[in-house]
């Protein structure tokens, strides 16, 4: 049976910030709820109030600003997924945000949402890391921005202050003409909780040779995380199936040194070797043929 003290809906983004300072830090900013309610129903919030941010403009749109795609926090994953924008400058986060859940939920839950519960498993912490994505905060002190890799501590922790809400998500535009993807690993086909996620981004020079590569690795790390050192290994080079199985190795390697050799290496270690190839293939080898 869900319990849950209290539902308020503000109008507006200040009066969700200060309701929330009113209740004194018992109560959680809510808008799509995919995640709140199955923990509501499990007894969780039953001291708290939920403050219901779904209806406020202030945290929706998805725009260009100054170089800069700009996210609102309350895009549906169908929004993302879909949005003209995002499948130009980074198919790799559209395809992520495609593959979440079930239609309903991509309809209902929110791109900030996925980032603000940040669940390891989350499908689309792999390309804002990749992307270098940025947090944009509110509250009521002002905003603020924070690198997703500073924000997400860590298994459902977040550097979130108290009261702050998401507001947006930002990354810079990649150089036209690059390609990405994203690649997951579930229990099924459908409806599936990624086990292993990888999301690649690559730009070529006038010599088809890699200009800029973008890579991170889902349900990987303990927080998302870019891989700059193996991206620096394909730089101002023409990509090879050989040399592409080199850098996925040494992401390998750089998972096992984070987090050690657990019971479950011996099925994640060659799993994830596997998926971060089978992206970098896609975005390197068939992207430099139509870039």
């Amino acid at each position: 049976m869900m319990r849950i003290k209290g539902f308020i809906s503000p109008s507006c983004l200040e009066e969700a910030l200060r309701l929330h300072a009113d209740l004194s830090g018992q109560a959680l900013y809510v808008a799509g709820g995919t995640d709140v309610l199955v923990a509501a129903r499990a007894g969780r919030y039953a001291e708290e109030t939920l403050i219901d941010i779904s209806r406020l403009e202030e945290l929706r749109g998805i725009r260009e600003e100054r170089g800069r795609v700009v996210i609102g926090a309350l895009s549906a994953h169908s929004q993302v997924e879909c949005s003209p924008l995002v499948r130009a400058t980074a198919r790799m986060l559209a395809e992520a945000a495609g593959s979440v859940g079930s239609p309903q939920i991509r309809n209902r839950g929110t791109l900030g949402g996925n980032v603000s519960n940040a669940s390891p498993a989350a499908d689309t912490l792999a390309p804002l890391a990749a992307l270098r994505a940025v947090v944009m905060l509110q509250g009521l002190d002002g905003e603020r921005e924070a690198p997703l890799e500073a924000f997400v501590l860590g298994a459902y922790r977040t550097a979130l202050r108290p009261g702050e809400i998401v507001k947006a998500l930002a990354y810079e535009k990649p150089a036209a003409g690059s390609s990405s993807c994203y690649v997951k690993l579930g229990r099924r086909n459908a409806l599936a909780i990624s086990r292993l996620s990888c999301a690649a981004l690559a730009s070529f020079d006038g010599d088809r040779r890699v200009a800029q590569l973008m890579l991170s690795m889902g349900s990987v790390f303990a927080s998302p995380m870019a891989l700059p050192e193996q991206e620096a290994m394909l730089i101002g080079e023409i990509p090879t199936a050989e040399r592409i199985r080199q850098v996925a190795e040494a992401m390998g390697r750089r998972m096992i040194e984070a987090v050690g050799y657990r019971w479950s290496s011996e099925y994640k270690l060659p799993a994830s070797v596997a998926v971060c190839e089978q992206a970098l293939t896609r975005a390197l080898l068939e992207g430099r043929e139509s870039a």
